[in-house]
């Protein structure tokens, strides 16, 4: 399908995350709460350890119902108070890799390798301790989340997150399935989806705002580039007339693209 049918939304993103610990005067009751779900099930080994109890076989009991694994997730989201910045970008590059949102898929260049490989969907560790997440949503669409994460060497508890979240979607689709004769662009539906799969993958893309990524036609792109106009952008769902069709329009006697003229 031609370049001018898919629509991208995306944004890069810095998300910078400190852990709350006990005591902090940050600390609130929601935190210390989380914190007292864990403390609930050591207790229970400590109880039976005072007792003079075998505690194995307990442990192996906590960890089998995944209640404490869980409630240490509880934990830590609890605690984690996080700032993001975020624009418009749908490519992102760290040390050895680069990853790159196009048409509905990611292309993902290693180091000195000859091209670039095609994802469609997976997960994968990458070099610098980055990550690569892909899969397909509505609109025949790719979800990417690529990122690096750094931990501050100063403040053990400060955590950085730097990448791409977005999707490449067939605009002439919508979220169900069925075509559309006018460009549907990334319908607010498959960008709710991406944010849902996103807090998935990893619970600090949640906070990445995707309403600082405007929607943009990927033939619009190449075409203001090589024209040096502004690339035509749009909220989610408020797709309009691409410039390949204005163009088309205006060699038909109709009003040209603005900007082109």
């Amino acid at each position: 399908m031609a370049l001018s049918n898919w629509d991208t939304l995306s944004a890069g993103f810095v998300v910078v995350e400190e852990h709350v610990r006990e005591g902090d005067s940050r600390e609130t009751e929601a935190m210390r709460r989380a914190s007292a779900a864990v403390q609930a099930h050591l207790q229970r080994v400590k109880d039976a350890h005072d007792r003079g109890e075998d505690t194995s076989s307990l442990i192996a009991e906590i960890m089998a119902s995944g209640a404490y694994g869980q409630a240490c997730r509880d934990e830590r989201e609890a605690r984690s108070v996080r700032t993001v910045t975020a624009d418009a970008c749908d490519s992102f590059g760290a040390d050895g890799w680069s990853a790159e949102i196009y048409k509905n898929w990611c292309y993902l260049r290693v180091g000195g390798a000859a091209g670039p490989v095609t994802v469609h969907e997976g997960a994968m560790d990458l070099p610098g301790g980055g990550e690569l997440h892909a899969s397909r949503g509505p609109q025949e669409s790719v979800f990417v989340a690529a990122f690096t994460r750094a931990q501050d060497q100063e403040n053990p508890a400060v955590t950085s997150w730097r990448g791409i979240l977005g999707c490449g979607a067939y605009a002439f689709m919508l979220p169900d399935g069925s075509s559309c004769e006018d460009p549907a662009g990334v319908h607010p539906d498959t960008a709710a989806a991406l944010s849902e799969w996103a807090a998935g993958v990893q619970p600090f893309l949640a906070a990445v705002p995707l309403e600082a990524a405007p929607r943009f036609n990927q033939g619009d792109r190449f075409i203001a580039g090589a024209f040096g106009v502004p690339v035509p952008q749009s909220a989610p769902g408020a797709a309009e007339p691409t410039l390949i069709s204005d163009a088309i329009r205006g060699l038909s006697g109709g009003p040209g693209p603005a900007g082109l003229s």
